[in-house]
């Protein structure tokens, strides 16, 4: 594989670590505008029926990716096993992979499938990773278009230490302050489907996730298009998942066999963002 398409494809799996890594930041405040809280709270836990994924989803990826004035795209899949692990996997011409994103409990893992590299980031050892608040399961529920609570307490059961608000046809919730994290989720009103989220990180870097193009999936209906956008780091950063052929109940996660690989420090993958 010539090295520019080697290099774009460990930016590519950097600029997918980065966006994930802040989505766990604060979100901004807003003012209730409203005293109907209690209407607001019952309409919220109504939208518990759109049923989370119960155990596993996978499918087939477009990536499109930005930094700055540099972009690139590239194909790929998708596998969640709920509470286990998420395997992301990146492509080349649609033939052979070149790069793979997994992340368990334990910790994310960054694998160069050409160079047989791979750099690991532990939730709780890394300083960037813990101010961020990231944990697995704030990726998965990223991934799988669910509302998540700081701290880990259920969504729904957590209402009532929310802020609610409707605007322009969406609910919106704001959780409470947790670590000096809160989360700010957008719901449509009519389906109660999740259509966002926005958090920002030490007042300057804003996270928003944005989800499209719903087909019903099973039991519920499921976002074909995953936008991120990461601002207030100097350069724009900018992620587009676009999902197809989705399943659920065709995957079981395994991690992936590093024996051969050689180990690299996670900051020399995200210092390439730089380059």
């Amino acid at each position: 594989m010539p090295i520019k398409r080697r290099k774009d494809s460990l930016l590519l799996v950097a600029l997918l670590f980065v966006a994930l890594l802040f989505t766990g930041c604060r979100s901004t405040r807003r003012e209730a505008v409203s005293p109907e809280t209690v209407r607001l709270q019952t309409a919220v836990q109504q939208m518990q029926a759109m049923l989370p994924i119960d155990g596993c989803l996978s499918g087939k990826l477009k990536i499109e990716a930005s930094l700055g004035e540099k972009s690139l795209s590239a194909g790929g899949t998708l596998g969640i096993e709920k509470g286990v692990g998420l395997q992301l996997a990146v492509t080349a011409l649609g033939l052979f992979e070149v790069a793979r994103l997994e992340a368990t409990p334990e910790g994310l893992f960054i694998i160069n499938k050409v160079g047989k590299e791979y750099a690991t980031a532990d939730y709780s050892a890394s300083s960037l990773l813990g101010q961020a608040g990231l944990t697995y399961g704030i990726l998965q529920s990223v991934l799988l278009n669910e509302p998540f609570m700081p701290g880990g307490d259920d969504f729904y059961a957590s209402l009532s230490k929310m802020t609610l608000m409707r605007e322009e046809g969406n609910i919106v919730a704001v959780t409470p302050e947790y670590d000096n994290m809160r989360y700010t989720f957008v719901f449509d009103a009519s389906t109660g489907e999740l259509r966002s989220s926005e958090g920002v990180c030490n007042g300057k870097v804003r996270v928003t996730c944005r989800y499209s193009g719903f087909k019903q999936l099973d039991r519920r209906s499921f976002p074909t298009k995953i936008d991120f956008e990461v601002q207030g780091t100097g350069t724009p950063i900018r992620l587009s998942l676009r999902l197809t052929n989705l399943k659920e109940g065709h995957f079981a996660f395994k991690r992936s066999s590093l024996s051969s690989y050689k180990k690299i420090d996670a900051k020399e993958i995200v210092k390439a963002l730089d380059k």
